[in-house]
């Protein structure tokens, strides 16, 4: 139970000083750990903000041994939201143009 308050505690912290805030995932296994293939960031419209938001991307996939890919995105002037899916390398190089 205490590790259900600590893991959401300790992210924030973490990403307290990032330009980014990870917005969704798709669910916690039974343990309550996360166990997530896909991730939705809210970030300023700069390339610094995307480059760490593709990192961050990368790391959490890297963690599953999957890749992270680009599934979509949209931008204000100000603003953008993008998504990443975690995928096998055979099953990237298919969705990848």
């Amino acid at each position: 139970m205490k590790f259900k308050v600590l893991l959401p505690l300790c992210a924030t912290l973490l990403t307290a000083c990032a330009d980014y805030t990870l917005l969704q995932t798709d669910n916690y296994n039974e343990a309550g750990f996360l166990n997530s293939n896909y991730y939705s960031f809210d970030h300023p419209n700069t390339e610094k903000a995307e480059s760490e938001v593709r990192a961050r991307a990368e790391f959490l996939c890297g963690q599953y041994k999957k890749v992270a890919v680009k599934t979509g995105g949209a931008c204000t002037l100000k603003f953008c939201m993008t998504s990443y899916q975690c995928m096998g390398a055979e099953k990237a190089k298919e969705f990848a143009p």
